[in-house]
């Protein structure tokens, strides 16, 4: 499908993205690269929900460092989850931007994130396990 290497959006369309309200490392840190990301992703065919299951496997990952509770292995998982966190705004941004928001995007969102919230907090658990 050659839809999509037709530009068409460019920066200007991206930065136009409306940014939701959020805590201040996402605002100041995660807004700052997501939006570059978006602005990558922005003609290709990656769907949202394309990018919430990939923000979901990058927490799969880091769940298996930060239980290891090796130092190395907690430095990667910390970086891997700033990274899933990342991509987290990135899929609202492109849903946004190409007008794809949807209330099944939005529950698989919420539910991912829960979920990844508690396998974190499982591998951290693990982590303090000797």
């Amino acid at each position: 499908n050659n839809y999509y290497l037709i530009m068409k959006y460019n920066w200007e369309d991206v930065k136009k993205v409306p940014k939701l309200s959020g805590g201040f490392f996402e605002v100041f840190f995660n807004r700052k690269i997501s939006i570059l990301i978006t602005r990558l992703l922005a003609n290709t065919p990656f769907t949202p929900n394309q990018i919430t299951v990939f923000s979901f496997l990058i927490t799969v990952v880091t769940v298996y460092f930060i239980s290891t509770g090796i130092y190395k292995n907690l430095i990667i998982g910390a970086i891997l989850i700033q990274l899933a966190y990342t991509f987290d705004c990135v899929d609202g941004e492109i849903a946004r931007l190409k007008k794809l928001s949807s209330a099944k995007g939005a529950w698989l969102d919420s539910l991912l994130d829960r979920i990844s919230d508690g396998v974190l907090i499982l591998a951290v658990t693990i982590s303090t396990i000797e």
